[in-house]
């Protein structure tokens, strides 16, 4: 059977051999994740919020409250698919998220201070507050066939802003699907990981403090002068 076999291969059509090598070659690549299984990658968040459209500072002293859990909130974990399912993956949220706030909302109000506790924020006019609801993220073959490979991210982020007792303004954003890639052989993934970490934050963060800029509550509120 074996001489039989090895005819038939010999004599296979040019496009039959050249799906026996696209296959063979991702069974190589699904091999070489399953043997990083034990490794971690370490995922670099750096978000850049940019420059938000047509907003007037608000003349308020606002403290950003990053409570210490929060700021060092480190999501851990597998994609959510197949795809390099063996390897843990740690993304740095928490800094990345205070980072990306103190940009977008700095843009906001007039001053912004980074505080930990809530007694800390107490002296303030306003103290705005964002949080991680959620965040997915996952590599993409299906869409780029068995040879090549991105990487999808997506965020949610809550935050309430608030005088006091009072409650101003709260509201959550999901970031669309950010995606990276795609590539066929990349031994530094976590490079394209956090660039669509970090877009996808920064989307969120973004569109958060661009809702508050444009809130005509919230601008009536500091016209009134507290």
């Amino acid at each position: 059977m074996e001489p039989i076999q090895l005819r038939r291969h010999l004599l296979a059509k040019p496009s039959e051999l050249w799906w026996w090598r696209h296959w063979s070659l991702s069974l190589c690549i699904a091999g070489i994740s399953l043997l990083c299984g034990a490794c971690t990658v370490k995922v670099p968040v750096h978000p850049e919020v940019g420059t938000l459209e047509n907003t007037d500072k608000l003349p308020v002293v606002t403290a950003l409250l990053i409570k210490q859990e929060t700021q060092g909130y480190i999501f851990h974990g597998y994609p959510e698919n197949l795809t390099a399912g063996g390897r843990w993956h740690d993304f740095l949220l928490g800094e990345a998220l205070e980072k990306a706030a103190l940009q977008a909302f700095s843009q906001v109000f007039e001053q912004v201070r980074v505080v930990r506790t809530a007694a800390e924020a107490k002296p303030f006019q306003l103290v705005i507050e964002p949080t991680i609801e959620d965040f997915h993220f996952r590599y993409d073959q299906i869409t780029y066939g068995p040879l090549r490979t991105g990487v999808l991210t997506k965020v949610t982020v809550y935050a309430i802003l608030t005088a006091g007792d009072t409650t101003l303004w709260e509201h959550r954003v999901q970031s669309p699907w950010q995606r990276k890639g795609p590539w066929v052989i990349n031994f530094s993934v976590e490079e394209e990981a956090g660039q669509s970490a970090s877009e996808a934050l920064a989307y969120a963060l973004r569109t958060l403090a661009q809702e508050i800029a444009q809130d005509p509550s919230i601008r009536q509120w500091a016209a009134a002068g507290a």
